[in-house]
């Protein structure tokens, strides 16, 4: 029942506020928490603040928790791609990205996720370049985390084939496509 978390997350997240002098975990954890029941329930602009917050908190007090950054930036993007806020959702994983290349210790499968994400990102708004190099680092770290064989794999050569089309190169498309459908058992729009 997350609607009825809310308000006792907004509750906890106060009694906090006013009695520690300085951001603590606890408090960007409480953030946390709100911030996704917040996105649960459907309500991704009320979310955007505490995600915010958590995210100048994170890097101004806590710089080493670079995990709990990398999450909060993920769900930033998140919420901000369900708003339709494209540039802020890219900015986020952009920002994912530098920090997984800096030196953080990510998933690989999360950084082929946030790949994957800004690759669909560019193909909404026609930036077709830029989602063919997502697209292909996606998939270059999926074939290396899952083998050639896996259906993330498919997933991805599905979503670079409808790139190939609207890139007018339907014969590299139609191949990427059917080696797509081999791989996920069958086509995910039905066709």
């Amino acid at each position: 029942m997350p609607a009825q978390a809310v308000p006792l997350y907004e509750k906890v997240l106060a009694i906090r506020r006013a009695t520690e002098t300085q951001p603590s975990r606890a408090i960007v954890e409480t953030m946390g928490e709100l911030s996704m029941v917040l996105a649960v329930v459907g309500k991704h602009q009320e979310a955007m603040a505490p995600l915010n917050e958590m995210v100048a908190i994170l890097k101004k007090h806590f710089p080493t928790e670079q995990a709990a950054l990398y999450s909060a930036l993920n769900n930033l993007a998140g919420c901000a791609r369900c708003l339709g806020r494209d540039a802020e959702a890219e900015q986020s994983w952009l920002e994912i990205l530098q920090l997984a290349e800096s030196g953080f210790a990510a998933r690989r499968e999360s950084v082929a996720a946030t790949y994957h994400q800004l690759a669909s990102l560019y193909v909404t708004t026609k930036d077709y370049k830029r989602a063919e190099d997502a697209f292909s680092r996606a998939l270059s770290l999926k074939r290396q985390i899952f083998g050639d064989g896996h259906p993330e794999v498919g997933l991805t050569l599905y979503n670079l084939a409808y790139l190939y089309e609207q890139l007018g190169q339907a014969e590299k498309g139609a191949a990427t496509r059917a080696e797509a459908i081999r791989l996920l058992g069958r086509d995910p729009l039905g066709d």
